[in-house]
């Protein structure tokens, strides 16, 4: 898998059991990365281009960009809603089908005595669709995490299991995790098949031999 961009002056390799962590010394060179691809991951016009394999994929649907770790939340919406379009797939491909025929001929029936109650004339939806009724329930994931590790490493199984995330960008997350907690959560990412990229916005001292650290100091230049 690579990140590529026309104006960007390398390709961005990002093989399997391999982090690779580029470090900006210019803020603005930083801030440019970041809004770009944060922002076309957010469903903008961009030109950052993810691949695999010879074959193209949809950055907005395979890459999640993680800045700030304590805002994390995995109900947010585009979580919850790939839930329950996982649900109801499921409950369309097994035996609860048909139970949920039942329900809702209850409700439909329900609906219709209620008619009786008052002096108007009314309607109702001729159709639930069951990802609608997972809506009312409030059905939700439950946050059981009690650090900022598990956090991020809970919302990431989740996005690739969920959503179908295939790459975490991880802005200045050195900032946060020490050298043990990082080499955990890379062993943890291999294991799951997904890809990090880290940015950093300064050079740490500590070594990882998992990383591969590309700076990009203050003249634009590549320093490996």
């Amino acid at each position: 898998m690579k990140l590529v961009h026309p104006d960007f002056f390398f390709q961005i390799e990002l093989p399997e059991n391999k982090v690779p962590v580029l470090v900006f010394e210019s803020p603005s060179r930083f801030l440019e990365f970041v809004s770009q691809i944060k922002g076309q991951v957010n469903g903008d016009n961009g030109e950052w281009i993810l691949s695999e394999g010879g074959k193209k994929l949809n950055l907005a649907k395979t890459c999640e960009v993680i800045i700030d770790v304590f805002a994390l939340d995995i109900n947010q919406k585009k979580m919850v809603t790939s839930l329950y379009n996982h649900l109801e797939k499921d409950v369309f491909n097994c035996d609860l089908l048909s139970e949920w025929n039942s329900i809702y001929s209850v409700l439909a029936n329900f609906s219709e005595k209620t008619f009786d109650l008052i002096q108007y004339n009314l309607k109702y939806r001729d159709s639930i669709e069951i990802k609608d009724f997972f809506k009312f329930m409030n059905i939700s994931f439950e946050d059981s995490s009690d650090n900022v590790l598990e956090k991020i490493l809970n919302y990431m199984e989740l996005a690739s299991e969920i959503m179908g995330i295939r790459l975490f960008i991880l802005c200045n997350i050195k900032s946060y995790l020490d050298y043990k907690q990082l080499t955990y959560l890379y062993e943890q990412a291999f294991y799951k098949k997904y890809h990090l990229l880290l940015i950093e916005s300064h050079c740490s001292v500590e070594k990882n031999n998992i990383e591969n650290t590309i700076i990009i100091d203050q003249d634009n230049c590549i320093i490996s």
